[in-house]
């Protein structure tokens, strides 16, 4: 039984008003209810603060009043001129993707924008909107499980949804996520989808040199260009790829010309990877016009997707701050959500209702890849994607050793596993390269930040898995590490 069933939603309104009043009176927070409103399921209280207490106050003691009342939906949603704060009995909200792409909303959208994309929901349940052409780049991050591939998904579904493949060509680079299989069947695709770093390397290079390409053709023939269809370039799990090519100075210089770029080509570019972090992204996110942040592990994590914090304190799958130029603040929203059951039938709904597949395919010739490579091929495969075996194994063997301290250095490696200082250093990078260590300060060790497997990036747990350690092994690694003391 609900506490509210025996009230009416005045005395229902009044009396939490009332708790919430007293929740932040026992943090010495002081403020007084305005006009409350009522929607859906949810209360919407104005919040007014009394002399002496800051707005910011009300923000940072939004857990713990949560925690005092005990309600399931308790957000603390400000501006530059107004507080409110929404609670509800009942976290469930209907975030379903279908029903809003079935619904008269997303026709009218339709209407209005070119590439309509459902991000999410805000706090009363409307849906949020955006439209996929006006924004050159998106990227998405948070920990895993939280929902960033999902965002992707959501994206790719409502583009397809509302347009032809005469008019959307759309590219998935898949490193390592696997998560992507479904939509092999996708009819806008422009290549089966991608799972390995090289070829992923030479699409991207492939799509740098359409960009140049077009902007060309915009200069010449303005009608010509407006023929072409978009394209939306969907890289899930980028880190991976960073790692994948070796952190290879190539792929960064062509991602921060697309980012810079690509809004002159019509073309949009979507990167997201979990726990992102300046190190394992490896890219000037200053480009990037929209970002979305999922439940972060760290304050860093939610610093590096929207250059503030504020994501490590999103609880439930799906949750999301929008860092949009659609609005004028951060937006706290539920993200649209499709299960893994529906997207074959979803797919063979859009099959249905645009027939034939894409005309617009990519063709990743070998001779293409030789052209954009300003050094020796050789230099840029070889050593960093095509890694050898000897490696990998000491590599996994470092890793699993590094994860049952709190503290490793140079030295310690080069002791343990008997190989030279430079080759101990650049073992020593990768694993910073990958978030699994800190930067060097000065001489002192680095300390090793891992502090549970889903830290790891997948591609990580795979290469471990590979060369024969187990999760469990894993996480009993890490687990050692507990009350260690560091001894140089």
């Amino acid at each position: 039984m609900s506490k509210f069933e025996n009230y009416s939603r005045e005395e229902q309104a009044n009396k939490k008003g009332r708790e919430i009043i007293k929740g932040f009176k026992s943090f010495k927070t002081y403020i007084d209810i305005g006009i409350i409103t009522f929607i859906n399921d949810r209360f919407i209280f104005e919040i007014k603060p009394l002399p002496g207490t800051k707005a910011e106050n009300i923000k940072k003691h939004e857990r713990e009043v949560q925690r005092l009342l005990g309600s399931s939906v308790f957000q603390v949603h400000q501006d530059e001129l107004s507080t409110y704060i929404v609670v509800a009995e009942r976290a469930d909200m209907n975030n379903e993707l279908m029903r809003i792409l079935k619904h008269p909303i997303f026709e009218d959208a339709t209407k209005r924008m070119r590439i309509p994309y459902v991000v999410g929901f805000d706090f009363v349940g409307s849906p949020i909107i955006v439209d996929i052409s006006t924004l050159p780049s998106l990227v998405a991050g948070g920990a895993p499980t939280f929902g960033k591939t999902m965002v992707l998904k959501s994206l790719v579904i409502s583009a397809a949804w509302s347009c032809s493949p005469e008019k959307l060509s759309i590219l998935i680079l898949d490193n390592g996520a696997a998560d992507w299989v479904a939509f092999e069947g996708l009819t806008h695709l422009a290549h089966p989808i991608i799972d390995n770093a090289e070829k992923g390397l030479r699409a991207i290079l492939k799509i740098k040199s359409m960009m140049e390409e077009r902007i060309e053709l915009k200069r010449k023939d303005t009608a010509a260009f407006n023929l072409l269809p978009h394209i939306i370039v969907v890289i899930d799990e980028y880190p991976a790829l960073v790692f994948g090519v070796g952190n290879n100075k190539q792929l960064k210089e062509t991602m921060l010309n697309l980012l810079q770029r690509c809004r002159h080509a019509g073309i949009s570019i979507i990167i997201a990877g979990q726990n992102p972090t300046k190190e394992n992204f490896d890219l000037d996110l200053g480009s990037v016009s929209t970002r979305i942040a999922l439940r972060c592990t760290k304050a860093v994590n939610s610093t590096t997707i929207l250059d503030e914090s504020g994501a490590e304190n999103l609880t439930d799958k799906g949750d999301m701050l929008l860092l949009s130029p659609q609005f004028a603040e951060i937006q706290r929203l539920k993200g649209s959500y499709v299960s893994s059951e529906e997207i074959p039938g979803i797919l063979a709904q859009i099959s249905a209702k645009y027939g034939n597949e894409s005309p617009h395919k990519l063709i990743l010739d070998e001779d293409i890849y030789h052209e954009e490579a300003e050094t020796d091929i050789n230099c840029i495969v070889q050593p960093m994607i095509v890694k050898s075996e000897a490696d990998d194994k000491i590599f996994a063997k470092i890793v699993m050793w590094s994860l049952k301290h709190n503290f490793i250095s140079c030295n310690k490696i080069k002791g343990t596993f008997k190989i030279g200082w430079q080759r101990a250093n650049g073992f020593l990078n990768r694993m910073h390269n990958l978030g699994i260590i800190s930067d060097m300060y000065e001489k002192c060790p680095r300390a090793v930040l891992t502090s549970n497997i889903e830290d790891l990036p997948p591609n990580i747990v795979s290469l471990l898995e590979r060369n024969g350690f187990s999760s469990e092994n894993i996480k009993e690694a890490i687990n050692i590490k507990n009350g260690e003391i560091y001894n140089e």
